[in-house]
């Protein structure tokens, strides 16, 4: 409900005057303030937009910090053709297409997401995994009834 709000507040702006001052206006504050908290410089329309509306939002927004994979998936569900600017569809199944265990440094070569060795589909099936292989288990997380994994979900 929120963003809709922010939304028409944005088009009224654009239509009085235009990025300029909606900028001037604080709009951003009120659309984007995490950015703003930031101590950031006054944030501009084109900081975020191209200045043809047609082709959106400009790549360099989406920063890939060490960080950014823990929350893709809600970037991805939200509008998957913002991925697409710059992504293929081969980008996503690296990860979450394949059937085998990937190690830390084979995940990601860029080094943005070595946190995570896990496959893709790892919660649906680490179930199965961990009951045909618990070797593999055990070489990060050791016993799986002392490690502090499994026993924040599985107690």
């Amino acid at each position: 409900m929120n963003n809709i709000w922010s939304t028409r507040f944005l088009v009224l702006a654009l239509l009085a005057g235009g990025c300029w001052p909606v900028a001037q206006a604080g709009a951003k504050t009120l659309i984007h303030p995490a950015y703003v908290d930031l101590g950031q410089r006054k944030p501009m329309c084109t900081d975020c937009h191209d200045e043809e509306p047609v082709k959106g939002v400009v790549p360099r927004i989406y920063n890939h910090t060490v960080y950014f994979g823990d929350n893709h998936r809600l970037e991805a569900r939200r509008d998957p053709q913002v991925c697409n600017m710059c992504h293929k569809q081969k980008m996503c199944n690296d990860c979450h297409g394949i059937e085998i265990e990937l190690k830390p440094s084979e995940r990601d070569r860029t080094g943005n997401y070595r946190r995570m060795p896990h496959r893709g589909d790892y919660l649906s099936r680490h179930r199965i995994e961990g009951r045909l292989d618990p070797g593999s288990c055990y070489r990060c997380h050791g016993n799986p009834r002392r490690a502090k994994t499994c026993v924040r979900c599985h107690g």
